[in-house]
């Protein structure tokens, strides 16, 4: 599976250092197919560095021999979100399917493996780009139209939000760094590369959509649907059709609902 680590805040001085922290794990961990991460640069704007033939040194820009891009890299972040991958393919490898998943002033990155019948690929061949087109079609409303598991963080520099989202199988903890916000990351391992506190496990099916200004507590907690395939048992010893015995319906595992920031530790945890 990939790996993902998210911060609601950090140090500027030390984002290097938790880049390189991060990817040195996932690549001990067999995710070597694509590193990535975006932040908010000190202008505002949406920065970023990925590579697909990743080879780490101690300088990000010479992390990769060929299939580099970056964007931003040399200027200050602005010490709100830092979202970070560790891809393991399950599509093919190449710069454009490495996480994350960018659209102008927007970010994705995802673990887990998703599909859709609404929504289709734009710019790459990997399934993740299925969840970023949902979210700017409907946002979390989107979900219902994608099927399998998930948990993703989506950073949007224009909106100056983060959106971290957790199904009910993907894995997703988080811990609080003192002074700077929380992490969130697909083990305790991962969340480890930020700070050193205990971790709790998000709730499934848990949408948290924080202020980029305000990294110490989410504007706002809600739960979602998606969509689920359903095996339906034979009405009878006649074979009818496929509906009869195999349908993709939406089935609404929670009923959604809003929360407001008091809820936070009753759907979040400490």
């Amino acid at each position: 599976m990939c790996k993902l680590l998210f911060l609601t805040g950090h140090n500027p001085a030390q984002r290097n250092s938790i880049i390189r922290h991060a990817w040195r794990y996932f690549e001990r961990t067999g995710e070597r197919d694509g590193f990535g991460a975006a932040w908010i640069s000190r202008s505002g704007k949406l920065a970023h560095i990925r590579s697909s033939n990743p080879l780490l040194t101690n300088r990000l820009t010479e992390w990769s021999e060929g299939w580099h891009d970056q964007v931003g890299y040399n200027e200050p972040s602005d010490g709100s979100a830092l979202i970070i991958h560790g891809r393991k393919a399950t599509c093919g490898k190449s710069l454009d399917n490495t996480h994350p998943m960018l659209d102008v002033e927007q970010a994705l990155v995802h673990n887990g493996i998703v599909e859709s019948d609404r929504y289709k690929n734009s710019s790459t061949t990997c399934d993740s780009e299925l969840l970023l087109r949902a979210m700017q079609d409907k946002g979390t409303a989107g979900l219902a139209s994608i099927e399998g598991y998930f948990a993703f963080a989506l950073l949007d520099a224009k909106a100056k939000r983060l959106t971290i989202v957790k199904d009910d199988q993907a894995s997703l903890v988080s811990a609080r760094i003192p002074g700077y916000g929380y992490a969130f990351g697909t083990t305790r391992e991962a969340v480890a590369c930020a700070t050193p506190l205990d971790c709790s496990p998000v709730k499934d099916f848990t949408a948290l959509e924080w202020s980029t200004r305000k990294p110490h507590r989410p504007m706002s907690i809600s739960t979602f649907t998606k969509k689920e395939r359903v095996y339906v048992a034979p009405k009878s010893t006649n074979w009818r059709s496929a509906k009869d015995y195999y349908g993709s319906i939406e089935h609404a595992n929670v009923s959604p609902s809003h929360h407001n920031a008091a809820s936070y530790q009753d759907l979040f945890g400490s």
